[in-house]
């Protein structure tokens, strides 16, 4: 391992052309003004409806956001109400931000190179770059994540004063704009005590740093997280969706794992994802190599994942393993070289490639939708049922605009409104980019047959499907 990592003038000016290309493509997606998805619109509603200190308190929607998060979209709200589009500043600030740690946590422990690689793949994913300009705190859980892990890792090389007060600074205010860079703060303990090991003066450093993290992390989990209210809704609800793990069941456990790891983390890699197996021959590669550094930084933070949803701490879904892609990559790249060994060049130019690809078909992601539902519902006296995925931007949209919602748009959602569907009711069904959700579908059509109705047409959006109610042509059949 080197000693300090330097930068060439070739060097720096990929650097720079990469935050360039990062800047382009996310400004691309910032700018298409797409629509607030649902967990944004209840985590809006809550920011406009409260001033900072009451964000303090438990969230309605069931939401759960670190404090750091809150205040910073409340702050950027306060300055630019009528824009709400400015609130995706936030993620893609960090995820901008985070361009230069993955690069000097990745570099260090492999080559220049492979760095590059994971950096390149990592920028032009399309959906890296839809979370960047999420108004969640993702795009923060990158950053936090790696710059805590590229200042260890410095900080290890160069032991001086001012890297050990960088480090600790960081580890401190993680944990209040991101949950998962925790699980990083007891892998560089665990890190820094092998490396200096020994070393009698710098453990007495590792305990003042470990001292001041815990009290950072204790008192931001009593006050924000320990027995949350919103706990006993959230844990049924991920366990339903296989995002917590049954630690007390090897063979749940297991099962759960691969779920997670096939269907969750490997969407990252498009169409293909289940080629994504293959990462597991890059774990090996690293093994072979006997590049133990790597390994810890790879399948630490992997398993700190596992071992926090196990105890129904943190879940495992796709948006929270968005911080482990870059780890994804480097086990692809060296999985790639273990199999092409002396091609492996052309197999990374063919998966840069493929990337370009799939990010030209899907990239970018539709923009405003809520225009076109509106002109279609607005100023309609009939009863509109409205699924909540849409129900609630329309919400928020609304009230950001110091309107309130009409009394006859009434919400719905996996379950179908008990009330009879009537002539002339207009039903607004949520679909993601013209696929709607065909079961809920199916039952809507089902119980308007039941009473006799029939749809005569459909207005078909990219985020929507608007349907009519009218008489069935059959009116004697029930």
């Amino acid at each position: 391992m080197k000693t300090e990592v330097k930068l060439n003038f070739s060097s720096r000016n990929i650097l720079l052309a990469l935050f360039s290309l990062a800047l382009v493509l996310s400004l691309i997606e910032f700018f298409e003004f797409r629509d607030f998805e649902l967990d944004e619109s209840w985590i809006l509603l809550n920011v406009i409806h409260r001033n900072f200190f009451e964000l303090l308190r438990p969230l309605d929607y069931h939401q759960i956001a670190p404090p750091g998060f809150l205040w910073s979209i409340k702050f950027l709200h306060e300055f630019f109400p009528d824009k709400s589009q400015v609130l995706r500043l936030y993620s893609l600030f960090f995820f901008l931000l985070s361009i230069g740690p993955v690069y000097y946590v990745f570099k260090p422990i492999t080559t220049q190179k492979t760095a590059w690689w994971i950096l390149f793949m990592l920028i032009i994913n399309p959906v890296v770059l839809f979370y960047a300009t999420q108004v969640k705190q993702y795009g923060a859980d990158l950053f936090f994540y790696y710059i805590i892990v590229a200042l260890t890792i410095f900080y290890s090389n160069r032991p001086h004063l001012k890297n050990f007060l960088f480090l600790a600074l960081s580890g401190t205010i993680a944990p209040w704009f991101s949950n998962v860079a925790v699980l990083s703060l007891p892998l560089v303990f665990l890190f820094l005590m092998v490396r200096f090991k020994f070393n009698t003066q710098f453990y007495k450093h590792l305990l003042l740093l470990f001292s001041i993290w815990i009290t950072s992390v204790g008192v931001n989990y009593f006050l924000f997280i320990h027995d949350h209210p919103t706990k006993s809704y959230m844990v049924p609800y991920w366990l339903q969706r296989n995002a917590l793990l049954n630690g007390n069941n090897i063979i749940s456990f297991g099962k759960t794992v691969m779920y997670v790891i096939s269907k969750e983390c490997l969407r990252f890699f498009g169409p293909f994802k289940y080629l994504g197996f293959i990462i597991f021959l890059g774990i090996y590669k690293l093994w072979s190599e006997k590049n133990y550094t790597a390994l810890f930084w790879t399948l630490g933070p992997f398993f700190m994942h596992l071992i926090a949803s196990s105890i129904k701490i943190y879940p495992f879904q796709t948006l929270m393993a968005l911080y482990l892609f870059p780890v994804f990559l480097l086990w692809l790249i060296k999985a790639l070289e273990w199999i092409f060994k002396r091609y492996q060049t052309y197999a990374l130019i063919a998966l840069a490639g493929y990337y370009f690809i799939y990010l030209i078909s899907v990239f970018p992601h539709r923009g405003d939708q809520i225009d076109a539902i509106l002109s279609h519902i607005n100023k309609t006296k009939s009863r509109i049922f409205i699924h909540e995925k849409i129900y609630y931007p329309l919400l928020f949209r609304l009230e950001n605009q110091h309107q309130s919602m009409p009394d006859n748009w009434l919400r719905f959602d996996e379950n179908l409104p008990e009330e009879k569907f009537h002539q002339d009711d207009i039903i607004v069904l949520f679909q993601d980019g013209k696929k709607p959700f065909v079961w809920l579908q199916n039952k809507i059509k089902k119980k308007i047959a039941a009473d006799n109705l029939k749809i005569s047409d459909s207005i078909v959006l990219y985020r929507a499907v608007i349907y009519h109610v009218q008489p069935s042509s059959n009116p004697s059949s029930k």
